[in-house]
C-alpha cells in the first residue's frame, strides 16, 4: 500500500520519491506520504520504519552501489533535520552547541537503525570517522550536505564506508 501511495504521488520507486526533496528526513517524507489522510492503521513511527524497510529492499536490488546511495542520501536528510545550521566548529562550548551536539547523535544512531542490522557496523564506523574528522576540524563550521553527493560525503563513503559481501 506504501508503495501505492507513492505511485500515486507520481515517482516509480521510492528513490526516486526520496531523491526529489534531497535534505527531507524519513520522517518529513514519511509525512509527506501521510499527508492525503490515510493512515493504513500505521502510526507515525511505523510509517518511518515501513518506508525504509521498502527502500533499502529497492536499494539492496541495485547491489551494493544502491545501499551506498540510499545511506548517502539518508543521512543527508537526517543531518539536514537535526543540524539545520551545519556543522559546528565546538560542540561543546555552550548550552546550544550541546543540544545540537545531541541532536546530531540521535540522528546518527536513527540513520543507523534505518539502514538496517546488516548495515549496523558499516553505519557505526562511517559516524566515528565522521565525529572524528569534525573534532579535528576537517569538516568545516557550517557545513550541511544539500545532497548525497556532497564532496565532503562522499569522500567520507570512499574512506570508511565498506559492505559486508
Amino acid at each position: 500500500m506504501l508503495l501505492e501511495i507513492v505511485h500515486a504521488c507520481g515517482f516509480r520507486t521510492i528513490t526516486a520519491f526520496a531523491e526529489a526533496r534531497p535534505t527531507a528526513s524519513l520522517r518529513q517524507l514519511a509525512d509527506d506520504l501521510q499527508a492525503d489522510g490515510r493512515s493504513l492503521g500505521l502510526s507515525p513511527g511505523a510509517w518511518e520504519r515501513q518506508l525504509a524497510e521498502l527502500w533499502r529492499e529497492e536499494a539492496e536490488l541495485l547491489g551494493a552501489a544502491g545501499i551506498e546511495r540510499m545511506a548517502r542520501r539518508l543521512l543527508v536528510g537526517e543531518l539536514a533535520a537535526a543540524i539545520p545550521k551545519g556543522w559546528l566548529a565546538r560542540w561543546t562550548d555552550t548550552h546550544d552547541a550541546r543540544a545540537a551536539a545531541s541532536k546530531l547523535s540521535t540522528a546518527l544512531s536513527q540513520w543507523g537503525v534505518y539502514l538496517g542490522p546488516s548495515h549496523k557496523q558499516t553505519a557505526a564506523r562511517l559516524c566515528n570517522a565522521m565525529i572524528e574528522r569534525g573534532y579535528t576540524g576537517a569538516i568545516p563550521a557550517g557545513w550541511l550536505p544539500r545532497d548525497p553527493d556532497d564532496v565532503i560525503l562522499l569522500e567520507l563513503f570512499t574512506r570508511h564506508w565498506t559492505e559486508p559481501l
